[in-house]
């Protein structure tokens, strides 16, 4: 008799104890799951730069990792640029005009950007109940300075070859130091990711070269006389294409007459109305000669839409006049 009341005390002992909580928290999922420190501490480690990224995933846990790790490279990245004050030396001087700026510019479009080469995945976690990927990167600053300067001497290699040549006629000098305008700014990029890197400035005989070469374009470019010549009534597109080049930057290129280039444009154009909108749709045939000999020709096409037909055409022969501007850079800076 007395067992059976041990046994019966038990029972009503264990129907008095509540049942486990569930976490309710991100906290508390992560002591569940027991998270990595690395996500919310970054490890500390000389020489070496870390970055944390992070994505939700419901059907694609791969994409999600993809995710995370650009992510976790961004961050990174961002991390490296904080960590470093100042600035590298820009190669075009601000003193030089709006010219200097629009080479940089269209360079900078042009020039794949450099990325860091030795960014490393270390660690990986999900979280299954959160439905989240983890990714930790890291990278050896030592060793990316190390390849960075590798690649920098072979620009610096390729640079020593340039010369100034001008026996050449203006425009095939300025072709000539395309090629060498674009190593000089993917070496400017990596100019900086050296500095990021190692902490320190790149010194080369070099430097100077550059800046030789960039200066030859700006002489060059003081040289060029572009003449614009259309074969229609409506001279506004002509107009138009002079004010794109010097909001551009190349304003002091545009010559009345007696350029040493000549920019021809024949132009047609059409209208359509719909209800209380217009679109203008202009064609335009353009030549660009040197001497009288065609070195560039091409068809281009823009469409402006307005409430009214005046808009709509401003629109258009603006469009094309940003266009026919671009075909001109593109035949003296290839």
């Amino acid at each position: 008799m007395r067992r059976v009341g041990y046994l019966l005390l038990l029972v009503l002992l264990g129907g008095c104890q509540t049942t486990p909580e569930v976490p309710s928290t991100q906290t508390d999922v992560e002591a569940a799951e027991q998270w990595p420190d690395w996500i919310t501490q970054l490890p500390v480690r000389a020489d070496w730069v870390y970055g944390t990224g992070s994505a939700e995933w419901t059907d694609d846990p791969v994409q999600a990792a993809q995710m995370a790790r650009d992510r976790a490279r961004l961050d990174l990245q961002k991390s490296l640029r904080s960590s470093v004050s100042g600035s590298t030396t820009i190669f075009l001087s601000d003193s030089n005009g709006a010219v200097n700026k629009d080479i940089q510019q269209k360079l900078r479009s042009e020039v794949t950007a450099v990325e860091l080469q030795n960014i490393q995945v270390l660690k990986t976690f999900t979280s299954d109940q959160q439905h989240q990927v983890f990714v930790l990167v890291g990278l050896d600053k030592s060793e990316e300075a190390q390849v960075t300067a590798s690649r920098i001497e072979e620009l610096d290699r390729a640079l020593s070859t340039w010369l100034a040549d001008y026996s050449k006629n203006t425009v095939k000098q300025l072709q000539y130091n395309s090629a060498y305008l674009r190593i000089v700014e993917q070496r400017r990029q990596l100019l900086e990711t050296y500095r990021l890197v190692s902490g320190r400035e790149w010194q080369s005989e070099q430097n100077d070269q550059s800046w030789k070469i960039m200066a030859s374009t700006r002489e060059l470019f003081s040289r060029i006389k572009i003449e614009i010549r259309e074969y229609q009534d409506n001279v506004a597109l002509g107009r138009q294409v002079a004010q794109a080049l010097s909001e551009y930057g190349y304003g002091s290129l545009i010559a009345s007459s007696h350029g040493n280039l000549m920019l021809s444009i024949n132009s047609e154009q059409s209208l359509v109305q719909k209800q209380d909108i217009y679109y203008l749709f202009l064609e335009a045939n353009f030549e660009v000669s040197a001497s009288d000999n065609i070195v560039r020709a091409g068809a281009v096409s823009a469409k402006g839409v307005g409430g009214t037909e005046a808009i709509a055409s401003n629109k258009a022969m603006n469009a094309m006049a940003q266009k026919l501007s671009a075909e001109i850079l593109k035949y003296l800076l290839p």
